[in-house]
């Protein structure tokens, strides 16, 4: 069964190897790697209201990420999908 929860610090260090997997990321922004780069990301993160990051879980091990960019000032948002598989 697949769930999603909300990302935490903790969790940085399995976005940051999903981010710079040079396969799995060859589609999204580059970023820093450095795990306190994401860890500081991640806290930014958590008082953001224009922004969704999920860690997506099977039974109980996370597979991947999906994050949402939101304008809510406009019609359009922005999805990006990583998976660890």
């Amino acid at each position: 069964m697949l769930s999603f929860r909300n990302a935490l610090i903790d969790d940085a260090e399995f976005i940051l190897a999903l981010r710079t997997h040079q396969k799995k990321s060859r589609y999204l922004s580059k970023v820093t790697p450095e795990l306190a780069s994401q860890r500081e990301w991640l806290e930014i993160y958590q008082h953001s209201s224009d922004q969704a990051c999920f860690i997506i879980e099977h039974q109980a091990k996370p597979i991947g990420t999906i994050r949402l960019n939101y304008h809510p000032h406009g019609p359009s948002f922005c999805l990006g999908v990583v998976g660890s598989q």
